[in-house]
Order: C-alpha cells, then sequence, then structure tokens
C-alpha cells in the first residue's frame, strides 16, 4: 500500500495501459470475427453474382432499367385494360369526349380531379359545372354523339330522356347511377316492358321472336330477375345503382339470345342482387334455361367468350344440354343386345358430326339413352359477370 502511495503516478498509468490493453484486445477479437464474416458474405455475394451472371437477362444496370420500364408498361396497360372491364359505355365515352374535342385520357383525368375537389356538389350540379367549361355547342354535340352511339351502334333498349342520358354519361366516366327509390321504380317497370316487346318484334324478315317461359315460370321471367320489387315494395336506396348495373347486363343478354337465334328463354335467375366483391371487382352470377337447336346455344355460347370485344367480360362455370326431343319420335334403349349397340353407335357418330363432345349432354330420362328426330336442345347455363370497380368515383 506504501509503494502506491509512494508511486501513484506509476500505479495510474498502469492501470490505465492495462485498461486500454483490454479495451483493445476486446477489439481485436470483435474486429476479427466481423472481418471472418464479411469474407463470408463477400464469398456468397460473388456466388450468387456469379449464378445471376448465367441467367438471362443479366441483372446489371442496364438491364434493371429495362425490367423497371417493361414493369411499369405492365402496370399502365393493366390499368388500361381494368378500365375495359365491364364498360358498357365506354365506345359512347370515347365518342363523347371526341366530339367535345378532348382526348378520351385528359378528359377522365380532368373529370376525376374536378370530381374530387366538387364530390359534395349534387349530381346534376357537379355535371353542368364541369361541361360548363367546354364549348357550349360543342357539348350539346357530344350530348347527341353519346346518344346515337349507345342507341345505333350498341342498340340499347333503355328509354332515354334528357334527364337520364345525362346520368348515363355520369356512369361512362366512373359516377354510379342514383335515382331516388320511388323513381326507380317506374324505371325498372319501363326496362322489363322494354325487354319483352324487343324479345316479341322481328326485327329482320326471317327473324323469330325470343318466347318468354310459360306460365307461372313465364310470369317470374318477365319480371327479369326483380320480382322482389313488385307490388308495393320498393328498393333501398343502396340497391338502386345494383339494379342499374344488372339492367345493363340483363340487356346485353337479350341482345345476343335474339342475336344468336335463341327460341326460349325459360328461366332467368341472378344469385344476388350486389353480387361478390373481390378486390376491386363486382361479380354477379346468372342461372340461365334457354331452348334452341344446338347450332344456336353453341353461336350464344360464342358471343358471351367474344363479349370482351365489347368491353364485357362473361365466365361460363357450367353448361349441361338436355335433348328436347319428339315423344312420339323415341326409341328407348335397354339391355346389351347388338340392336342396341348399333342404335348406341349411330347416336355417337350423330353426336359427333353435331360437335359437342365437350359438352354434357343428359336425356330426358336420366340414365336411359334416346334418339329422336328433334334437334332442339335446352340448355342450363352458369356464368358470371365480371365488372372493375376500382375506377368508380364514390361519395365518400
Amino acid at each position: 500500500m506504501n509503494l502506491i502511495k509512494k508511486n501513484i503516478i506509476l500505479f495510474s498509468v498502469l492501470a490505465i495501459a492495462l485498461a486500454l490493453s483490454a479495451f483493445f484486445i476486446y477489439k481485436v477479437i470483435f474486429e476479427t470475427n466481423e472481418m471472418t464474416k464479411t469474407a463470408i458474405r463477400v464469398e456468397e455475394l460473388k456466388k450468387k453474382i456469379t449464378e445471376l451472371n448465367k441467367k438471362t437477362p443479366i441483372p446489371n444496370k442496364k438491364n434493371y432499367k429495362k425490367i423497371t420500364a417493361d414493369a411499369e408498361i405492365i402496370v399502365a396497360k393493366t390499368k388500361q385494360l381494368n378500365s375495359m372491364i365491364g364498360k358498357p359505355y365506354l365506345y359512347a365515352a370515347r365518342a363523347f369526349t371526341k366530339a367535345i374535342g378532348v382526348p378520351y385520357e385528359d378528359f377522365v383525368k380532368q373529370w376525376n380531379e374536378a370530381y374530387s375537389k366538387d364530390k359534395g356538389l349534387p349530381r346534376d350540379r357537379f355535371f353542368s359545372k364541369f361541361l360548363a367549361k367546354f364549348d357550349k355547342a360543342k357539348v350539346e354535340l357530344a350530348i347527341d354523339v353519346f346518344y346515337d352511339t349507345l342507341k345505333i351502334k350498341e342498340k340499347s333498349l333503355e328509354p332515354f330522356n334528357a334527364t337520364n342520358i345525362d346520368d348515363s354519361i355520369m356512369e361512362a366516366f366512373g359516377i354510379p347511377r342514383k335515382i331516388q327509390p320511388v323513381l326507380c321504380k317506374p324505371y325498372l317497370r319501363a326496362m322489363q316492358d322494354n325487354f319483352i316487346a324487343y324479345m316479341a318484334k322481328s326485327e329482320n324478315k326471317g327473324d323469330s321472336p325470343l318466347i318468354l317461359g310459360t306460365g307461372a315460370k313465364g310470369d317470374r321471367v318477365a319480371k327479369f330477375t326483380f320480382d322482389k320489387f313488385e307490388g308495393g315494395a320498393l328498393p333501398r336506396p343502396g340497391e338502386v345503382s345494383y339494379i342499374f348495373k344488372h339492367l345493363k347486363l340483363i340487356e346485353d343478354l337479350l341482345l345476343r339470345l335474339k342475336g344468336s337465334g335463341i327460341q326460349s328463354l325459360q328461366e332467368i335467375m341472378k344469385e344476388s342482387l350486389e353480387g361478390e366483391r373481390i378486390l376491386d371487382y363486382r361479380i354477379f352470377t346468372y342461372n340461365l334455361k334457354i331452348s334452341a337447336p344446338l347450332k344456336n346455344i353453341r353461336k350464344f355460347i360464342n358471343s358471351l367468350l367474344e363479349a370482351f370485344k365489347q368491353n364485357r367480360i362473361y365466365v361460363i362455370k357450367s353448361m349441361v344440354l338436355t335433348l328436347k326431343e319428339d315423344v312420339s319420335a323415341l326409341v328407348k334403349i335397354e339391355g346389351s343386345s347388338d340392336t342396341t349397340k348399333s342404335s348406341r353407335s349411330r347416336r355417337a357418330n350423330r353426336f359427333k358430326t353435331k360437335q359437342v363432345e365437350e359438352v354434357k349432354v343428359e336425356t330426358s330420362q336420366s340414365g336411359v339413352p334416346i334418339i329422336g328426330n328433334d334437334d332442339t336442345v335446352v340448355g342450363n347455363i352458369k356464368f358470371q359477370y365480371i365488372i372493375y370497380i376500382g375506377d368508380e368515383l364514390t361519395e365518400k
């Protein structure tokens, strides 16, 4: 102790030196471990780079820029494609903006920006305010062009007037149709009457009317899935926009049925008014029962599959065809005699020539094959109709 007191400076220096030595020893060990880990990571990265360089395209800076640019193009194309899914007014909307003299994409951008600022305004006031910045004569011409495109090119069955043509234009640019339920009821009735009148008339020589199912089912079919609103029942405010969507769907469906030469619409049912929402898509599911010669049913199915050309997406979920034959001409085939086998062979060849191998064909008596002369077929078809709603403008 006396030694320490007599050499306090020396021992202080030694203590500091010892502490520093311990610190530096720790640092050396720590840094050595870090260097070892870094060396291992470097080797792993070198190996990964070597593997990546063997792939095509090589992920270098040049290719990264190209990949990024391609990704941006894909996003833009996806957005463009989505804007066409379930948009029955798209052609008319493009004709409208062309008549005003503004490119469609620019008009939509201005419309959306204006709506984000003025969406608190009543619909008709927003519509008038927005169009007021364009030449009045061009706007009036554009409205006429919009109407003509719907009625002449797309053969719309909607009873247009000065009020609902504005609503249709607003819907074409993303604002869902919205009217009072008490006004929706007579509008729905008018559309049902228009549908029935269209089904009954023959537009061209040789055309046949599209016949509704008979009896109680026929009465229900004549309501076109809206029988719940018969009598005093009014739709709820939240149901109105869905009613308009279904009416456009049914309108298109009837045009395709009649255009395909379908003889009879025996049943039409939707699973729900609101449908199902998946991400930014609204999906409506329907069941149809129709009858016509097989070639006409095939034509109708093809028209649904090719509806994307008119910005509508139908997905066939299932289809069952039943032979509708003259009972007096039927030959029941039972047992396993040579005659039976021969008849089955003729029946198989007959259907092969009609190319119906890819659909399920059933007879009126399950499991009992029959032969007849009438080629009329009853088709039970389940399909989905898809609408993109990610670009809809809401009041919230």
